[in-house]
């Protein structure tokens, strides 16, 4: 016969009795009644990114390697992750009421969405640049045409002048 390469008779449990492969971590802890928190190892690592993120960021500024325009939406991002990691709780209700159900999870989606906003936003900045750059260069085109036209004229006037003189 047939050999079957999947046994759907028998209960498998996944992750040690935490739950099936679509739930697991805090599901789990919420169907028993507890609060789920976010990793405390979770919240130190971002604790860490965020200072090292706003010094990188103030750093730049204070160098004037970024203009304070385009860091806004930087800083904005940065304030955004740091509202999660005050507020896990709450981060953690809006994540499943949007149907996320590990914090973690959320943290990608936003950290995602965030860098996509930022995404946009440059380069809406780069093609602005690219048509100012565009126009410089016609206009500097133009204005070398120029130049050398009236550089021409001018020497043909002094070799006209120096003509008439050696006549004379």
């Amino acid at each position: 016969g047939r050999r079957h390469f999947v046994d759907f008779g028998t209960e498998i449990h996944l992750l040690h009795d935490k739950g099936d492969d679509r739930t697991g971590g805090c599901a789990n802890i919420r169907e028993k009644g507890e609060k789920c928190k976010m990793n405390t190892i979770l919240r130190i690592a971002l604790w860490t990114a965020l200072f090292l993120y706003f010094g990188g960021i103030f750093y730049l500024l204070k160098k004037r390697l970024l203009e304070l325009r385009y860091t806004l939406l930087w800083i904005f991002s940065g304030i955004v992750m740091m509202l999660i990691v005050i507020f896990p709780a709450a981060f953690e209700r809006l994540m499943n009421r949007i149907g996320i159900i590990e914090a973690t999870n959320g943290l990608f989606a936003v950290v995602l969405f965030l860098l996509l906003v930022i995404l946009v936003s440059m380069t809406s900045a780069l093609s602005k640049m690219n048509r100012q750059i565009k126009t410089l260069a016609q206009k500097f085109a133009a204005y070398e045409k120029r130049l050398r036209a009236l550089e021409e004229k001018n020497e043909k006037e002094s070799d006209d002048r120096s003509c008439q003189r050696s006549v004379r």
